[in-house]
């Protein structure tokens, strides 16, 4: 089976460096093959020279969507992908090694059109005002979200 990760990204090449380089940790099952999509959605930084510098640590490829929106960009990336499964992520998210085997296991267990998994904010310094604890795994308890989700 082939997966497509998927990152649309706009002028924030430093926050995509950081997580093209966590996804160099991630662990797939033999049976698994994958490809990374970053596609640059009209960027004027050096978000082409950071994505390419990882050729050869990640199965990338580089795509560019001249209209700005990521709606756009996330077309271009379902039109080029080629996994039987489409796992999108952000530009400024760091993945655990094993994201990838555990939103699989969830899509075989279930037999799912769609998963998804828990999401952590990491701040550069205290959370906003407007954060709330609340926020944390959509407002389930944490250990019925632990069981929850990947």
């Amino acid at each position: 089976m082939k997966l497509s990760v998927a990152i649309c990204t706009w002028n924030r090449a430093e926050n995509l460096r950081r997580t093209l380089d966590e996804l160099t940790r991630v662990v797939l099952p033999a049976s698994y093959d994958w490809e990374l999509l970053v596609v640059n959605n009209c960027c004027t930084d050096h978000t082409d020279d950071v994505a390419t510098s990882f050729r050869g640590r990640l199965p990338i490829r580089v795509l560019h969507e001249t209209t700005p929106g990521q709606s756009h960009a996330r077309n271009l990336a379902i039109r080029e992908a080629t996994g039987s499964h489409i796992v999108w992520t952000d530009d400024d998210v760091l993945v655990e090694p094993n994201w990838l085997c555990a939103l699989m296991a969830e899509f075989e267990r279930h037999n799912a059109d769609w998963v998804f998994g828990r999401s952590e904010p990491e701040w550069p310094g205290a959370a906003p005002s407007w954060y709330s604890p609340r926020f944390r795994g959509c407002g389930m308890p944490p250990a019925a979200n632990r069981l929850a989700s990947p």
